[in-house]
């Protein structure tokens, strides 16, 4: 009989080595196409969604394409143009090395090609912040049931929900999950950040709400077998509950940032042409998402280093995340 195990985890890194641990301790070999280490279903509760940076030593989680695949996401894009200057090996999982058929940004802000689910839930929710209606759902049947293509959704619907204590709330279902390049690098990621992205857009429109917890609920948790040894070595390497760096909530404008997404000097334009974006604030944040977009092919050729980043005004747990990247990127 499949249990379900619950992770309550107050940040990221405890959450990612909970999941590791428990995958290589009671997984079993299931030949899904190729051999994976596939274990019971697993519900995370993250607790404190703002402890997102995965600072695990080995990891190499880079948090510069973490980021600039949250915007494209937000962007609504699906093409590979971009995002494959942050993720090289994007290509490998495209239909047509073009686009990713199933890309969460297209399914987010162009489901059949013309709604808007990130606004169709901040309307629900701003006329009745305890509608149980806020659903945005990434699996579509008109398209998702061929055979052959290299894209299929693996995150497949997130529901937006207020509890009694007014606090939002994001709960995740995910069919199927690679554990190591899939849930611990961008999945908890890129879904804590588009709960504070829907939290912030509401308490802008004067909603007195708090921002809760992520529930990310994944079917089969899988590992292949090549990598077995890499996340040994990462559990070993790490302990749980080390202390995370100070964090940063979003000081900008949301309703600005979503308006202007499709504007000459919007992130949407400036994913390609960086140079173009300019932040309208003095904010953390959009210094970091200018960062990431200007400085990456720098980080790539050893021209920015440690000591470029130091005194940069970005939030601290992200540049933790960045000082330990560079580190275990000549390690």
């Amino acid at each position: 009989m499949l249990k379900t195990r619950v992770i309550s985890a107050d940040s990221i890194n405890n959450a990612i080595l909970e999941v590791y641990d428990y995958v290589l301790s009671t997984g079993k070999e299931v030949n899904r196409r190729i051999p994976v280490l596939e274990s019971s279903p697993i519900l995370i509760e993250l607790k404190d969604v703002r402890k997102r940076c995965c600072l695990l030593r080995g990891r190499k989680w880079n948090p510069f394409s973490a980021i600039a695949e949250f915007l494209w996401v937000i962007a609504g894009r699906n093409d590979l143009s971009f995002l494959s200057k942050y993720l090289k090996r994007a290509p490998e999982f495209s239909d047509d090395g073009l686009t990713w058929r199933a890309g969460y940004g297209s399914r987010l802000r162009r489901y059949n090609g013309n709604i808007d689910q990130l606004m169709g839930i901040l309307n629900l929710l701003k006329k009745d912040i305890m509608t149980r209606r806020a659903v945005i759902v990434l699996w579509n049947p008109c398209e998702d049931y061929i055979s052959g293509s290299k894209d299929y959704p693996c995150n497949d619907l997130l529901h937006f929900l207020v509890d009694c204590r007014k606090r939002i709330n994001l709960f995740v279902y995910v069919r199927s999950n690679d554990i190591l390049w899939g849930l611990s690098h961008i999945n908890l990621f890129e879904w804590s950040m588009l709960l504070e992205l829907v939290w912030k857009y509401l308490v802008e429109e004067g909603i007195n709400i708090e921002i809760g917890q992520l529930f990310y609920y994944t079917v089969c948790p899988h590992l292949y077998r090549d990598y077995l040894g890499k996340v040994k070595d990462i559990v070993e390497l790490n302990g749980l509950n080390s202390e995370y760096p100070p964090t940063v909530e979003f000081d900008f404008d949301v309703h600005r940032f979503l308006d202007n997404m499709c504007g000459n000097r919007s992130i949407l334009n400036c994913l390609d042409n960086p140079e173009h974006f300019v932040p309208e604030e003095d904010s953390h944040w959009l210094n970091l998402f200018k960062l990431v977009l200007s400085s990456y092919e720098d980080v790539k050729r050893d021209v920015a280093d440690k000591e470029y980043f130091k005194d940069l005004p970005i939030p601290p747990d992200v540049k933790q995340s960045i000082m330990i990247y560079l580190e275990d990127r000549h390690g």
